[in-house]
């Protein structure tokens, strides 16, 4: 095969297709019409050279041949002699005007890619290289048109194969992929705290916007650039996702819009306020942002159908994007020296399809070059560009794979990989702060509601009291006193106010006494009391009584606060006459305090149990049968007030050295944490600015303390 190539390409040179000039279409070149004029040969000339000039074009292999043709082009049409005896000496051009300029257009498209501009014209044109080079035929309307697609080609071909496939340091990028992983970065960590992007309806109404609204508006504004158009943050998760499969992205934009719509990660100043006003002006029903009504309502519906761009599923790319964020959300993968480590592996990874057969197989990459790796996707115009030149196709990424046990397909792949990056680099593949951390638990655990939390969470609030009454009581003295008290959960008792009356009109009104109430000191005491006999001196206790406010700033109806009135029998304690104390008031608007829970400690026993995260999901435990996975375990209770409780169990793994904390809401796994391993963080070598702090782990046995929580 590479014998007939070359004797193609040599019997073309023979024929003098390669630097003859007279068959190619200037017209089709600038891609005007051969009864143009000057303005306009002049202002497609301008306008081919800005977008393909080699300047901005370094990475294209083939910018400077592109820039020639153009010039040449324009050189001859726009001065009328020699515009008039091109004319004159191709007046046979005209049969096949237009198949050229088709042909100059796609090669010249920026998001057209060598290996498919190779593919589709090298077959389009199989039958005529066939009459030509072995039959000697050469017919009129294709000769031209032959040539030139051999010298671009033959050009390709020497040039992509001898700068770009000898060496991964070769391979260039028309993007800060630094700057633009930090920006994917700082996304990620803001899709990560909007927990309703992880909800099906509100993924699928996206899906819908994105569709229907922002892809149709992209395409129309095309003159702006990518870096100045930020989508609102529901549409830029679901284009976010999309593009992380570049050949279901580019399928979709070429069959749609006839071209691959760019995007870049990095947005300008000011992106997003432009953004929203070109959006109302194309699309002044459709809001912009999405209202806590709209969320709302999305969130309690019934789920449709939806979320699939034809064959592809757009709602299931974005949860499983959800375990890759999990494993990258760790200050390292910000840093700019980590990065730059990370990029250079990208380029090997990049390489290693070059060898071998590997672009047949699946490789599996480490955490690190996956980031990057999506980030690539994420500019997919250049993304498309390095890879086509690189591997002369559009590089594929699959991550519906997720089963990395031993036997599986990503298992298999990535020891292959990693013996394969081993071979070619002679270095281990596998870095610290790079490898993977574990599934995303985030769905799998309880939710805590707002019920669940009544009783744990406490109130504080305001009891303004504006009248007290006390029935007469059968006593001889003239003054009697109400004092009122706060008590705490200790029984202590705190005065807040003392009043006095005359033993016949035993009422107090308009006293609009404030008093702050909290969970601790919820109740307040009434007592009554008289002045005793100048003899006697101090004060003579009459009766009192006591109520609980705690239960007003806990009940639901009292939320937005309220009017109350109780009436309450006395204890007396000097007269045998029955007494009632009578208060009204109003309760003010209660706010949360904190969460108060007691603690009732467990005892540490030995017990057979994983400290894989992953296997965490339950409270049961088996028989010792394996040392390495023997385990100090202790259940600590946590009681709320109303009687809910949550179980902390606490685990302890001195060979492993390890430990992992669950916490249960009854029997509902609702939180867990653990120690980081070792080999998922950064060596301090490794990165540029310390965010974080380095904990280097030596052989110890812990001495376990019942005292943990």
């Amino acid at each position: 095969m590479k014998v007939s190539f070359l004797c193609t390409l040599l019997s073309c040179i023979s024929h003098g297709l390669l630097v003859d000039t007279q068959y190619i279409d200037y017209y089709a070149v600038l891609g005007v019409r051969r009864t143009a004029g000057h303005d306009e040969v002049r202002s497609s000339y301008k306008a081919l050279m800005l977008e393909l000039h080699p300047d901005r074009n370094r990475q294209d292999l083939l910018a400077n041949e592109k820039a020639v043709m153009i010039n040449e082009a324009y050189h001859t049409l726009r001065n009328e002699y020699r515009r008039a005896r091109y004319d004159r000496e191709h007046q046979s051009a005209g049969k096949w005007e237009g198949t050229y300029g088709q042909f100059t257009y796609n090669y010249f498209e920026r998001d057209a890619g060598y290996g498919q501009f190779a593919y589709n014209y090298l077959k389009r044109y199989a039958t005529y290289i066939w009459k030509f080079v072995v039959k000697g035929g050469e017919t009129e309307e294709t000769s031209g048109d032959l040539g030139v697609f051999l010298a671009f080609t033959a050009t390709f071909v020497y040039r992509n194969k001898n700068d770009s496939m000898t060496h991964y340091k070769n391979i260039k990028f028309g993007v800060d992929l630094v700057k633009a992983s930090q920006a994917e970065y700082d996304f990620l960590v803001k899709v990560r705290h909007l927990e309703y992007l992880r909800n099906d309806a509100v993924l699928q109404y996206a899906v819908r916007r994105y569709e229907k609204v922002w892809l149709p508006l992209v395409a129309f504004e095309d003159k702006i650039s990518p870096q100045n158009l930020e989508p609102p943050i529901d549409i830029a998760w679901v284009w976010h996702c999309h593009m992380l499969s570049p050949h279901e992205y580019t399928k979709y934009c070429r069959t749609y819009f006839r071209k691959v719509l760019d995007h870049s990660i990095i947005k300008a100043d000011g992106a997003y306020t432009f953004t929203k006003g070109i959006w109302s002006r194309n699309f002044p029903d459709e809001p912009f942002e999405l209202d806590q009504n709209v969320l709302n309502e999305l969130i309690s519906c019934t789920l449709s159908q939806g979320g699939k761009t034809k064959s592809f599923d757009l709602v299931a790319a974005t949860h499983r994007q959800q375990d890759f964020v999990y494993n990258i959300l760790l200050p390292h993968y910000r840093d700019p020296e980590f990065l730059k480590s990370a990029i250079t592996r990208y380029k090997k990874y990049l390489y290693l399809y070059t060898q071998k057969n590997n672009l047949s197989n699946f490789l599996v990459p480490c955490y690190d070059i996956d980031f990057v790796w999506h980030t690539h996707q994420l500019h997919p115009i250049d993304y498309q560009h390095v890879t086509e030149s690189l591997l002369g196709c559009l590089l594929t990424h699959d991550d519906t794979d997720c089963d990395r046990n031993p036997g599986s397909k990503l298992f298999d792949a990535y020891k292959r990989t990693e013996r394969n990056w081993r071979e070619l680099y002679n270095e281990s593949f596998d870095i610290s702060g790079a490898v993977f951390r574990g599934l995303n638990l985030e769905d799998k655990l309880y939710r805590l509601t707002v019920s669940d939390m009544d009783g744990c969470i406490s109130r504080i609030g305001a009891v303004v009291i504006n009248f007290i009454a006390v029935t007469p009581v059968s006593v001889n003295k003239e003054t009697v006193k109400i004092k009122i008290f706060k008590i705490n959960e200790a029984k202590e008792l705190r005065l807040v106010q003392k009043l006095k009356s005359k033993m016949e009109n035993m009422t107090w009104n308009n006293q609009n006494l404030t008093i702050r109430q909290d969970s601790t000191e919820s109740t307040l005491l009434i007592e009554l009391s008289a002045k005793r006999t100048f003899i006697n001196g101090g004060s003579l206790l009459i009766g009192r009584c006591q109520q609980k406010f705690g239960f007003y700033l806990q009940n639901p109806m009292y939320q937005k606060g309220g009017v109350f009135s109780i009436e309450k029998d006395m204890q007396m304690f000097s007269t045998l006459t029955a007494a009632k104390c009578k208060v009204s008031g109003s309760i003010l608007s209660p706010s949360l305090g904190n969460i108060e829970l007691v603690l009732e400690q467990g005892e540490y026993e030995e017990i057979n149990m994983s400290t894989n995260v992953n296997q965490l999901s339950d409270q049961a435990s088996g028989p010792i049968s394996d040392a390495m996975d023997i385990c100090q375990v202790a259940l600590h209770r946590l009681r709320s007030k109303n009687g809910k409780s949550f179980i902390c169990r606490v685990i302890h793994n001195v060979q492993k050295m390890t430990s992992v904390l669950q916490f249960f809401f009854e029997d509902k796994l609702a939180a867990i944490a653990h120690f980081i391993g070792n080999d998922q963080l950064p060596k301090k070598s490794q990165v540029l600015l310390l965010d974080f702090i380095f904990i280097k782990f030596e052989p110890f046995r812990p001495r376990i303390k019942k005292t943990l929580i």
